[in-house]
């Protein structure tokens, strides 16, 4: 969760403290799929630097998504709460 924080506080050129502050679930979201393209890049482009066949992407099921979908409307509407008491 730091380096989760610290990597967004960078990418929005805030403190830590402010990004922790300011940040939603979909600014964590978003920097987590960012982080997972950068390792899937890099693996491509290793596999084709050292003449392997690169690895395929990984394919969610439609129930994975919906899944996924529901766990982050659940935890927003969650933090939703919290904030009007």
């Amino acid at each position: 969760m730091v380096i989760a924080l610290h990597n967004l506080a960078r990418s929005y050129k805030l403190l830590p403290s402010q990004a922790l502050e300011r940040a939603t679930t979909f600014d964590l979201y978003v920097l987590d799929v960012y982080n997972r393209r950068q390792i899937y890049d890099q693996e491509q482009a290793e596999a084709k630097q050292s003449g392997r066949a690169p690895p395929p992407p990984k394919k969610l099921s439609q129930e994975e998504l919906l899944a996924m979908f529901n766990r982050v409307k659940e935890k927003e509407q969650t933090d939703a709460n919290k904030k009007r008491v």
